[in-house]
């Protein structure tokens, strides 16, 4: 006989669910994946800005730190 479990979260420590969070390819990406699990949004909600500026920086690149820099 075999019992499926069903489990809650993922088996990946929170700096393990940042990592992959901020090598995302876009904004897109992210919002499916917070949406998809309640552990990946809560890493999220601890690192916001840390893992959008990487996503940021995924999309434009290289040019993140001056494009910044040409905003201010």
């Amino acid at each position: 006989m075999i019992i499926m479990t069903r489990r809650s979260s993922i088996p990946l420590d929170d700096d393990s669910i940042q990592l992959v969070l901020c090598y995302l390819p876009d904004f897109s990406s992210l919002q499916s994946a917070l949406l998809s699990c309640r552990a990946i949004y809560r890493v999220w909600r601890a690192y916001p800005v840390q893992i959008e500026y990487a996503i940021a920086a995924n999309i434009v690149g290289g040019a993140l730190p001056q494009a910044l820099r040409l905003t201010r």
